[in-house]
């Protein structure tokens, strides 16, 4: 099974892609992780990479996608199932994925994209504090006052925090730029009948189920 995973900030792509991994034995392909982890290694296209990094620019689809083949290519000896995040974010590498399944002989991969309105996300977001010790989540809009005014897992001694970009001015950016760059991808493969997506509000658990329902249908 191959996997292609949307879903805006603060939607919980991240928990779920983990957990889908783990059922069904997908290896994670993190974009952003992959095109760091290529500069790290100094590898060619990640040499080029951060040169264009380095100077502000924006990194080419072809290179994005060569990156994405150099972590195929890389894994392909140990499995033929892969969770792509991240990947594809603009028309060219819609069909550029399908190129590169198809050259590993990879079968097409599902489209599943959450669904979680903004006003909700921005609920999610700005109410999410973590211990300053353990690092364990906490969410103000879902647990009464007593259980979040420390963690109960440290016996109350640390802090919870909020992280600097977990208020609506910079959530409301990354769901512009989400919206901008993802809806016309996303539109392409519906238009292709290659989406499906889910509801993503509710309990972790139960955003979980429906994607795994999603899954059993298609495999």
């Amino acid at each position: 099974m191959n996997l292609v995973l949307f879903g805006p900030p603060g939607a919980g792509k991240g928990t779920q892609a983990q957990r889908v991994c783990a059922r069904y034995r997908l290896k994670h392909l993190s974009t952003g992780d992959a095109i760091r982890s290529a500069i790290r290694e100094e590898t060619k296209i990640g040499r080029l990479v951060a040169e264009l990094v380095e100077h502000g620019e924006l990194v080419p689809d072809d290179m994005v996608t060569g990156i994405v083949e150099e972590f195929v290519a890389r894994n392909r000896s140990q499995t033929d199932s892969f969770l792509f995040d991240g990947y594809p974010r603009t028309l060219p590498q819609i069909e550029q994925l399908d190129s590169l399944l198809e050259a590993h002989r990879l079968t097409p991969a599902v489209v599943v994209s959450l669904e979680v309105p903004d006003d909700d996300l921005v609920r999610r977001v700005t109410g999410r504090r973590i211990c300053s010790e353990c690092r364990r989540v906490f969410n103000i809009h879902a647990l009464d006052r007593q259980a979040i005014a420390s963690c109960e897992i440290c016996h109350g001694s640390p802090p919870l925090i909020q992280r600097k970009d977990d208020t609506v001015e910079t959530l409301s950016e990354r769901l512009r730029i989400y919206h901008a760059q993802t809806e016309p991808v996303l539109h392409q493969y519906e238009m292709a009948g290659k989406l499906a997506t889910i509801d993503g509000t509710g309990d972790p658990d139960e955003v979980f189920e429906r994607l795994c329902g999603i899954l059993s249908e298609q495999y």
